[in-house]
């Protein structure tokens, strides 16, 4: 796909009225890429460790605000 033209999602038909839409774009840039294709799997595994680590925090400090 080419990410210079126009996209988007699609209207949605909500089934519930409290439902909300999440959209994930992923996307991999070359450079990127190449850095991390020779990483072993204990590295990519302490990698994502810390990822949700530092998520698990962010929503906790989330709630505390709401609160």
């Amino acid at each position: 796909m080419d990410v210079h033209q126009p996209h988007g999602n699609l209207l949605i038909i909500l089934e519930e009225p409290n439902a909300y839409r999440l959209s994930i774009v992923c996307y991999l840039r070359l450079n990127i890429w190449l850095k991390t294709r020779g990483i072993s799997k204990k590295q990519m595994e302490k990698h994502i460790k810390t990822i949700k680590k530092v998520l698990e925090h962010n929503k906790n400090k989330t709630k505390k605000n709401k609160k």
